[in-house]
């Protein structure tokens, strides 16, 4: 977008960066996206801007980040709370027949799913898949399965 696209969609430019971040990075870290939060607020700058600003400037890059992280937290616990509502599991049919409703359930494992794939990207040690080095049920670390490794091929066993 323009300069004199964005002085047309949100008024005058010259955002107050100390006004807009806080509340940028207290909405992201409550989980919503930022593409979100810039978009509903039209006190707050366009996505172009914004990242104009996330390119320019180290601590907003940082501050972001954080804010990302918190917002994983917030996902995980809302996760938690569409995982355990049933309230649209059944539905009522036109007869008075309750009925399962798989696309409800189909739709809240989606919600779920996505959060946590979300989290496994941001948050990749906490969230990510373990990767487990064994030897013998044993665990191992990297540096010592190698030098096993090398061994095998000094003794011509490998």
């Amino acid at each position: 977008m323009d300069d004199w696209q964005e002085e047309t969609r949100r008024g005058p430019k010259g955002y107050d960066k100390e006004y807009c971040l806080p509340i940028i990075y207290a909405r992201v870290a409550s989980g919503q996206s930022l593409d979100k939060v810039l978009r509903e607020d039209s006190n707050l700058p366009t996505s172009a801007t914004f990242w104009r600003w996330h390119m320019e400037d180290e601590e907003i890059r940082e501050n972001l980040a954080r804010a990302r992280l918190n917002g994983v937290e917030a996902l995980m616990d809302e996760s938690i709370a569409i995982a355990d509502d049933k309230q649209d599991d059944y539905k009522e049919t036109e007869d008075g027949e309750v009925k399962y409703n798989p696309e409800s359930v189909a739709r809240a494992k989606l919600r779920v799913e996505t959060r946590f794939k979300y989290a496994q990207m941001i948050a990749p040690r906490k969230y990510g898949a373990r990767v487990d080095l064994t030897s013998g049920g044993e665990k191992i670390g990297l540096a010592e399965a190698m030098a096993a490794s090398r061994q095998r091929v000094l003794d011509g066993k490998a």
